[in-house]
């Protein structure tokens, strides 16, 4: 997707991290302590998100105009905070019916083959992107 857009991938912006708002506020540290330059993060949790926020509000750094966040998301949690996190938004409900589908199809019949089910997702931009 990155070559898609003229975008090189660098491995040095991507920070392993776990899920919660601990680990993003570690994983932000760790971006703004290695001197890369990067102008915005994208945390695979609303948590993460929230945790990278807290880290550039505490430093003084201002989003979206230094740094602009986004996160995936499938709750409305993005939208309680200030600003609000631009999320890619993630059909939960439709993954939940899918998911029971799936199960009791392969319950009835265990031999039937795999299926993959790819359901749409909307980016909702908020504030926490827009320039």
């Amino acid at each position: 997707m990155l070559k898609k857009h003229g975008i090189d991938y660098r491995p040095e912006l991507v920070i392993p991290a776990g899920v919660d708002e601990k680990d993003g506020a570690e994983a932000m540290h760790r971006i703004l302590d290695s001197g890369v330059d990067c102008n915005a993060v994208f945390c695979f949790t609303e948590l993460q998100a929230l945790g990278a926020k807290k880290v550039l509000q505490e430093r003084h750094i201002a989003i979206p105009a230094d740094m602009a966040i986004a996160c995936m998301s499938g709750t409305k949690l993005a939208t309680l905070v200030h600003p609000g996190i631009t999320a890619v938004e993630q059909p939960l409900d439709r993954m939940a019916e899918e998911a029971v589908r799936l199960l009791l199809a392969k319950i009835e019949n265990p031999m039937a083959p795999s299926e993959n089910v790819v359901l749409p997702a909307d980016m909702v931009i908020r504030s926490s992107t827009e320039k």
